[in-house]
């Protein structure tokens, strides 16, 4: 509000104001209700066209909340735009925002697209926005398009953009997001069965025709003479390979020795892997890093909640992306550094002993969900700089399981952060 407050006090209206939710587009608009940026004219008119424009739908329709709501906001210079409105009033807010009864917007950015609605000035509520998978930056051809409106021809010297910016942001982040170029376009196009089939079906159209004309098939005929240029260079930099004989009894004795360290690599994991020697590792607290052996997905770092020693399984807490109420046994994991409280949780997932990649001698006690999250994120950054995935945590207690194998061995406590 401040920011708007702001604005209008330097008369750099009308404003659009881009946020990534419907709801948070209606709260930041309800926000502005107490404020009141037309004259009694503009008022009136703004009244009148909106009565003209609905007048055409039927009693029960003109009673919607939607359009209730909407005309107070109107008369105040206040619109909305988003695709949860009705296009009757999505066409209402677009003419008032032409005309100028409108001077302040909360948008989407799909009011981006295809409309020519520029604008004074451009606030961004936030410089991140949910894909569907995760919270990201937004792309430089995204914040071109929105930040575009900023600045009407023949009427304004230059654009105003605002960024509201609510968290730390590194400086190559925002040079890639301002100055990066527009979103690289790829064709989607899959010929599939059915597609053949449709097309067989209809007369005078050759499948071979259609596929010769679509934007997939241009993309690739583009992007030959760069190919065959490759093919060419790669085929004479592997034609001018010399190898002598002692150089290839070195690279054979070098795949010999990488055979052998990924088979004891296996040994010793199937020995850290017996239940008699990581059963009593897997205490309430303790640090895992998970891999699901069925698919090889990465769980990334957790912490153990509880064991059952009969059924060799182990339930950890570890960061899922929220999981949707029609799959409620479906879980996506969510790496610490990705994590949000919109968008991630930390959730207790059953694993099997042979889901445990690797075990940490610290542990966590007594601790809650946000300070697990917390714990987790500093043993991320004290590790970010171990680039081998297995000495993502210790593994001394690897070591305890082969001495132990052998002879008697009394291992040291571990430590609780």
């Amino acid at each position: 509000m401040k920011i708007i407050r702001l604005v209008m006090d330097r008369q750099m209206y009308p404003v659009i104001v881009f946020s990534f939710s419907k709801k948070e587009c209606e709260g930041n608009a309800a926000a502005m209700s107490k404020l009141n940026f037309n004259t009694p004219e503009e008022d009136a008119l703004v009244e009148e066209v909106f009565k003209n424009a609905i007048e055409n739908l039927g009693e029960e329709d003109q009673q919607l909340p939607a359009i209730e709501h909407l005309l107070p906001l109107l008369r105040k210079g206040v619109g909305i735009h988003h695709s949860g409105l009705l296009p009757i009033l999505k066409e209402i807010v677009e003419l008032l925002f032409q005309s100028g009864l409108v001077k302040v917007l909360f948008s989407t950015e799909t009011f981006a697209m295809g409309l020519n609605m520029p604008a004074r000035t451009v606030v961004f509520t936030a410089l991140k926005k949910f894909d569907g998978d995760s919270n990201r930056f937004l792309t430089g051809g995204e914040y071109i398009q929105m930040s575009g409106r900023a600045g009407r021809r023949g009427l304004d010297r230059v654009g105003v953009v605002i960024a509201m910016i609510d968290e730390a942001v590194k400086p190559d982040v925002l040079k890639t997001m301002v100055s990066g170029g527009a979103d690289v376009l790829n064709s989607s196009f899959h010929l599939t069965y059915n597609m053949i089939l449709n097309l067989l079906r209809v007369e005078d159209i050759n499948p071979t025709y259609v596929m010769m004309r679509s934007f997939a098939q241009f993309q690739r005929e583009r992007t030959r003479p760069q190919l065959e240029d490759r093919l060419k260079l790669l085929t004479s930099q592997r034609d001018d390979i010399t190898i002598s004989d002692d150089q290839e009894k070195a690279l054979l004795q070098y795949f010999r020795c990488k055979s052998q360290i990924q088979r004891k690599e296996e040994e010793r994991k199937a020995i850290m892997r017996d239940p008699k020697y990581l059963a009593q590792y897997m205490v309430e607290g303790r640090f895992v890093h998970i891999i699901r052996a069925s698919d090889k997905t990465d769980f990334n770092i957790g912490v153990v909640r509880s064991i059952n020693k009969v059924m060799n399984t182990v339930n950890v807490s570890v960061i899922c992306a929220k999981v949707d109420p029609a799959a409620p046994n479906s879980f996506t994991p969510r790496h610490v550094t990705d994590y949000d409280s919109e968008t991630a949780a930390l959730y207790t997932v059953p694993f099997t002993f042979d889901d445990v990649d690797t075990t940490g001698r610290h542990r966590c006690v007594k601790l809650t969900d946000q300070e697990i999250i917390q714990s987790i994120s500093k043993m991320h950054l004290s590790l970010i700089h171990i680039s081998e995935p297995t000495r993502l945590l210790s593994i001394s207690y690897a070591v305890f399981c082969l001495k132990k194998k052998k002879k008697k061995y009394t291992g040291t406590r571990s430590k609780a952060i």
